[in-house]
């Protein structure tokens, strides 16, 4: 495990910087994490710590219900979620401590462990913005190609239309290829030397540029993926 905090207490530790413009006000936030667990282990893959700038440790535990897993002979993939509007303190440093997952190596699987905030702020100077989340969970392979149908949200019906586009993945290989996210019948790539087909490419990216406002900033994952991409008339 990482564990970056140099608290005894604590293990598998790791932050990251929330930036925003001036005079923001956080709206809504929620923390997503994934993992590799056992069978016995489901309590414990619900339950993460959060340290907000300049504040100490608060212990969450997911709802069993925001709690989803698929199965690979005796191991876990899973992804839990919770809302930690009431816990956000602006722009600055969080730290995700606690995180459960397997170490080493498995038969079936490579492991992995992440966690990403999604948050929604307003600001009066910025252009009005629809922003829509869409929570899920799937189990992908060679074999278990999934469609997803977005609706429910709008754009405008002229001009210029800047959209982004976020994905939070597990388990992907830098050097194993053939991996690809379409959207309107197009492949989605992270910048022009990106032919789109190794989305999941253990890689933390904003429009193609590697994130490097974490610690630790690793250019290889090891089997976490976290991407937006620009996909609007812009993109």
């Amino acid at each position: 495990f990482w564990d970056i905090d140099g608290d005894a207490g604590t293990f598998n530790s790791s932050s990251s910087e929330l930036n925003m413009p001036e005079g923001s006000v956080i709206k809504k936030a929620y923390l997503y994490w994934q993992g590799l667990a056992k069978t016995d282990e489901f309590n414990s893959a619900r339950t993460i710590k959060l340290k907000p700038p300049g504040g100490s440790y608060i212990s969450l535990e997911a709802p069993a219900s925001q709690v989803n897993w698929s199965q690979y002979d005796n191991y876990f993939p899973y992804q839990a979620k919770i809302e930690i509007t009431e816990h956000m303190n602006g722009a600055g440093e969080y730290t995700v401590a606690d995180l459960w997952t397997t170490e080493g190596k498995v038969a079936v699987l490579g492991t992995y462990g992440a966690w990403s905030i999604v948050v929604v702020y307003e600001n009066m100077q910025n252009a009005m913005k629809n922003i829509s989340i869409y929570d899920g969970y799937q189990a992908i392979d060679e074999n278990n190609e999934q469609e997803v149908t977005l609706s429910g949200f709008m754009t405008p019906t002229n001009g210029v239309v800047d959209s982004k586009f976020l994905v939070f993945a597990g388990e992907g290989v830098v050097d194993i290829s053939g991996d690809y996210i379409e959207m309107d019948g197009t492949k989605l790539r992270r910048n022009d030397a990106d032919d789109g087909n190794n989305a999941f490419n253990a890689s933390v990216t904003d429009n193609g540029l590697n994130v490097t406002t974490r610690t630790p900033s690793c250019q290889n994952n090891l089997g976490i993926d976290i991407h937006t991409y620009n996909v609007g008339t812009m993109g």
